[in-house]
């Protein structure tokens, strides 16, 4: 059971316009292709019996009298022009050669019509549908010739049923495309509800979205805009506390390295001044993972241009990170903030390792950059856990290298707000890390 419900699952459409589509069709397709099966099988069935019938019947009464008139010629003649004015019927006697058997054996199958004629008169005769006229031939022995009696096929076909098909085609593919009209209209304002919560999540500006569609649509499209409204107040709060809290200790601690230096070189001066400048470090490292990315807005920038920008101090410095071949793509991306992620990177991979390979990867609508090392890596039981603030690996990672263990947290923070993800894997380079950065194009 539960395999068939998965394959059905399979079967169905992913979308909601397709979705909603196929349950306002599907029915109304069902409930005409069950009409159309009574109308063929009843309808049509008794409307060509009757046919059939009538036709037969009138072409056993010729038969008869024509059999019945002792080589009458002048009462055959008037039985011929009696048959064409009032049943459509031309009448000839084909002379005696065409009266051979195999004429009789070539037959058209009209199965009700074939069966009422047999029923009606106790002689052979042939069936034959000449395309060319539209005729249909009923060939008859009688006195040693052959009695043809053409009548025209639609004595056998009714013209409803053209008719009924037609406006069953007709009236479906009109209600198909009122449906897909109207599903349009109703749909659209789902879709732009979902780009619109789409590009806030990569912290895009939304331009000129507004609530319409369907009160449902309308009442969650205004929940959408109240919620983005409250959380841009809370990070504009957050920033003018941060601000704030930047001027408060940052003055302090500048006024204590002015006292530092005006003191001189005495005994224990140097361990204070270190301990500042670690304060100073920790400062700065706290209102970066607090702050995330500012204010800056997002904009297109080319993968190339982007890794190029990253890589160039270090490049400068001759240090030894490799850029690879990058696609020719644009993203949409706080460029600051990203190159901020990816030197971040590279300053780790250059503390714990030698080298560090950066390469672009595309997979559907994702652009995966990689960042590998041959440092000593991260279990691989560890591997979220240092995405915790203040989380550091004594045990992986040289304690004595600084830092306040907020490095790969504002990596994801930043890499989350533009709708993507940051992994960690093994690098093939050894023993190295590699992480790698995925984010939406």
């Amino acid at each position: 059971m539960h395999g068939i419900a998965l394959f059905f699952r399979r079967l169905a459409p992913k979308t909601l316009f397709a979705r909603a589509l196929l349950i306002l069709v599907l029915p109304i397709l069902l409930v005409q292709m069950i009409a159309v099966y009574i109308f063929y099988d009843k309808h049509w069935a008794s409307v060509t019996r009757q046919l059939s019938s009538s036709l037969a019947g009138e072409v056993t009464w010729l038969i008869e009298h024509w059999e019945y008139s002792n080589n009458d010629a002048e009462r055959r003649k008037w039985l011929a022009l009696q048959a064409e004015r009032n049943y459509g019927f031309h009448v000839a006697m084909l002379p005696p050669m065409h009266s051979a058997t195999s004429s009789l054996a070539e037959k058209v199958h009209f199965p009700v019509f074939e069966a009422q004629l047999a029923s009606r008169i106790n002689r052979p005769f042939a069936l034959r549908y000449v395309e060319k006229t539209g005729k249909l031939n009923i060939l008859v022995p009688i006195h040693g010739a052959m009695l043809r009696i053409e009548a025209p096929k639609k004595r056998l076909a009714s013209s409803t049923t053209l008719i009924f098909i037609g406006w069953m085609v007709g009236s479906s593919i009109l209600l198909v495309l009122v449906a897909i009209l109207f599903l349009r209209n109703q749909i659209r304002p789902i879709v732009q509800l979902s780009s619109a919560a789409e590009s806030f999540g990569r912290g895009q500006e939304v331009e000129g979205f507004r609530p319409s569609g369907a009160q449902e649509v309308r009442q969650a499209a205004q929940a959408f805009i109240e919620m983005r409204g409250r959380i841009r107040r809370q990070v504009e709060s957050r920033t003018a506390m941060l601000a704030g809290i930047s001027h408060d200790l940052r003055t302090p601690l500048t006024r204590m390295r002015l006292e530092l230096e005006m003191l001189g070189g005495k005994q224990g001066l140097e361990e204070l001044r270190d301990d500042v400048d670690e304060m100073q470090k920790m400062v700065e490292s706290y209102l970066a993972f607090a702050s995330g990315e500012g204010s800056e807005e997002a904009s297109k920038i080319s993968i190339g241009q982007l890794l190029s920008r990253a890589v160039e101090p270090y490049q400068r410095r001759k240090s030894d990170v490799n850029l690879g071949d990058v696609p020719d793509r644009s993203i949409a991306v706080k460029t600051q903030a990203m190159l901020r992620v990816i030197r971040n990177l590279i300053d780790n991979a250059l503390r714990y390792g030698d080298h560090c390979w950066i390469s672009v990867k595309l997979h559907r609508k994702k652009c995966l950059i990689i960042i590998d090392d041959d440092g000593p890596g991260i279990a691989q039981k560890d591997r979220e856990s240092v995405f915790r603030a203040f989380k550091r690996l004594e045990e992986s990672r040289n304690s004595e290298t600084g830092g306040a263990g907020l490095g790969l947290t504002i990596v994801r923070d930043i890499v989350h707000a533009h709708g993507g993800d940051v992994s960690l894997e093994k690098s093939p380079q050894g023993e190295g890390l590699r992480v790698i950065i995925s984010l939406p194009l």
